[in-house]
């Protein structure tokens, strides 16, 4: 986490030519700034115990001119909504969120940054038979992925020892949360290609990916899931 900040937005009114971030018109909007010291991909998570919330993202210097950089994003179930912000180095983006007032409720805005295999051009090696333990909070998509909606993604490569069939196994915590993890073989997002696989959901987390692998070859494995849940994979 590179910021962290705690308040709440009891009494938080809308202001005349305020953009509309959501349709709850009851909701206050809180405002915050941020310049970001390097570029790349930001996951800006507000944090709202039993309330649902809304994050959107601006540049611009007045109500009247803001530009919309990223959002509306909404949660319309408790807890928690997150929003990916590819940002450059420098630029000042204005944060607003909205959610229903109330009293005693806090809200919690923080800006992570993603692991280094949430890119696919820096993928995590996995060893054959050797379990790796990840978080998938952090995760988000790159610009140019293609799959799912309001997922994130991880990255891995593998080369294969030998010739001959393998499983790819992906385990979620909670198991309420479910993965689909995929293989392809390339060495860029625009000229990858899918591997013919085989998918076998086990349900309570697990789901397996069956495929057959050459010799020599590197796969790169993504796995995708609602970034919430802790991940193994093998």
């Amino acid at each position: 986490v590179s910021r962290s900040v705690i308040t709440n937005s009891f009494g938080a009114t809308t202001e005349p030519d305020e953009p509309i971030h959501t349709t709850t018109f009851t909701a206050g909007s809180l405002w915050w700034t941020w310049t970001p010291t390097n570029i790349g991909i930001y996951q800006i998570q507000a944090i709202v115990p039993h309330h649902g919330a809304t994050i959107a993202i601006y540049t611009g210097s007045a109500l009247t001119n803001l530009n919309i950089i990223a959002g509306p994003e909404h949660s319309s179930h408790p807890s928690s909504v997150l929003l990916d912000l590819n940002a450059q180095a420098g630029s000042e983006y204005i944060i607003a969120v909205t959610y229903l007032p109330a009293k005693d409720t806090p809200l919690i805005l923080e800006i992570h940054i993603p692991p280094p295999h949430d890119s696919f051009s820096s993928p995590l090696p996995l060893t054959l038979n050797e379990p790796r333990i990840d978080k998938f909070f952090l995760s988000t998509r790159e610009p140019g992925e293609t799959g799912m909606t309001h997922t994130g993604t991880l990255w891995y490569s593998w080369t294969a020892p030998r010739t001959a069939p393998y499983i790819f196994a992906a385990l979620t915590v909670p198991d309420a949360f479910t993965t689909t993890p995929f293989v392809y073989t390339g060495s860029d997002l625009t000229n990858i290609l899918r591997v013919p696989s085989f998918h076998y959901d086990a349900n309570y987390g697990t789901n397996f990916l069956a495929f057959h692998a050459q010799q020599g070859i590197t796969y790169r494995f993504s796995v995708e899931t609602a970034p919430y849940a802790f991940e193994r994979t093998r």
